[in-house]
């Protein structure tokens, strides 16, 4: 399995659910607390990025395909969704600055990201 960068899930467990601050979820949580106020990279290029399980139920599916019609060897599955659904490096931070302003993180999940 080759994922993107891994965010947070879509769905399941519940639609903003991140068990770490690796990736853009760190870098979305520095931003929205004002640990980071810029960015190193270009804001026009496109972040490949696909939620947490979305990655989960590829790998199941893979897992359920490879037992139905085994390959003498390895399968390679990617899980992207840049070319579907493009976000460049502006619009994400420009999201995630949108959806703290409404929404303040609660307490007891920067005490699980940052300890």
């Amino acid at each position: 399995m080759r994922p993107a960068l891994i965010t947070s899930c879509a769905k399941d467990p519940y639609p903003g659910y991140i068990s770490n601050n690796a990736g853009p979820a760190g870098m979305a949580m520095a931003f929205a607390h004002g640990l980071l106020s810029y960015s190193v990279y270009k804001p026009d290029r496109v972040m490949d990025m696909i939620p947490g399980d979305f990655v989960a139920n590829t790998i199941i599916l893979g897992c359920a395909a490879m037992k139905e019609d085994p390959l003498p060897s390895p399968r390679i599955l990617h899980s992207s969704s840049s070319v579907s659904n493009p976000v460049t490096i502006r619009k994400y931070f420009s999201l995630v600055m949108d959806y703290f302003d409404k929404e303040p993180v609660n307490q007891e999940i920067l005490r699980n990201l940052f300890g």
